[in-house]
């Protein structure tokens, strides 16, 4: 569970997402404009990636949710009281009930009176999150609100060096160590050549490149440039995925994934578009930018531009 507290503001330079399209490809994109309120992320924490049947199967998505929102809401230093409304993104949400979301932030200790929604859009559940959190205080709909993701994550070598000690609530990774490095020139292609590449949010088959549609647009309604981004995000739904964009994007490998991936860490499906862009957050160098894209099921992507200040 990736958390994200406390986005407040409005937005001069967007933090945004962009869904393209092009031939076959669907429109659907949202920019900050220069009248709304700005939007700044004052806090973000994860617990870690669990193995599948590890240590956190028999945690529920929800009990994870509501430890990651009240480490960042702790960490924002804020009362509880004064977050507004909470979003979630959970994917696979047979079992935990109703309303998850709502469930976490009760479990949260977060007062009766806060409306909570959980969102599913598959991969890029919490990267959209995010992003309708985003779209609310830009309008000044509200002045706080919590985004979180269930099934989470964190970042192993971060934690061992200690750079991610403000940022974990829960201890360790799982997944990273069952590597068997010996079975990777014995692996097979997952992916044929002739399908890497997408118009994004039309044809399901194409989903791993979709980011190459997402990313130029929010570019544009930022009025960047591939050469102002820091630091990118390419989610790993499979390696080929990060291969795919950087080379159609033809952006600097040396700038992408660069403490890891979910190949290494684990792929929560409802939380990896949180994770990264909490990792961003955490990672990038005051006045630097930071670009986070994840394709999703269906053929669909999305993509957030911060600005660390």
């Amino acid at each position: 569970m990736a958390a994200l507290a406390a986005l407040r503001g409005g937005v001069r330079r967007p933090l945004l997402r962009g869904l393209l399209q092009e031939v076959r490809c669907l429109d659907r994109s949202y920019a900050s404009k220069p009248t709304l309120n700005e939007v700044v992320i004052v806090s973000g924490v994860r617990t870690p990636i669990g193995s599948f049947m590890g240590s956190l199967a028999s945690q529920p998505a929800t009990k994870l949710g509501s430890i990651a929102i009240q480490g960042a809401i702790e960490k924002a230093g804020i009362p509880k009281e004064e977050v507004k409304e909470v979003y979630m993104g959970n994917v696979i949400q047979g079992g935990e009930g109703q309303a998850p979301t709502r469930q976490a932030a009760l479990g949260a200790g977060l007062p009766i009176s806060t409306p909570c929604t959980t969102v599913n859009k598959v991969c890029a559940s919490g990267m959209k999150a995010i992003m309708m959190a985003s779209q609310n205080l830009m309008c000044g709909h509200q002045e706080y609100r919590y985004l979180k993701r269930p099934e989470v994550l964190d970042a192993h070598g971060a934690g061992d060096t200690g750079g991610c000690k403000p940022d974990v609530v829960v201890k360790e990774d799982e997944e990273y160590k069952r590597v068997d490095f010996s079975k990777v020139p014995k692996l097979k292609t997952v992916f044929q050549k002739e399908n890497a590449f997408a118009d994004a949010a039309v044809d399901p088959i194409d989903f791993p490149v979709a980011p190459a549609y997402a990313v130029p647009k929010v570019l544009k309604y930022a009025g960047l440039k591939k050469e102002d981004i820091a630091m990118w995000e390419v989610n790993e739904a499979f390696s080929v995925v990060v291969l795919a964009n950087i080379k159609m994007l033809e952006i600097d490998p040396q700038k992408v994934n660069i403490h890891g991936g979910a190949v290494s860490l684990g792929h929560p499906i409802g939380m990896s578009g949180a994770r990264i862009v909490v990792h961003l957050a955490h990672a990038l160098k005051r006045g630097q930018f930071g670009l986070a894209s994840i394709c999703n099921g269906g053929g669909g992507a999305s993509a957030v531009l911060i600005e660390k200040l």
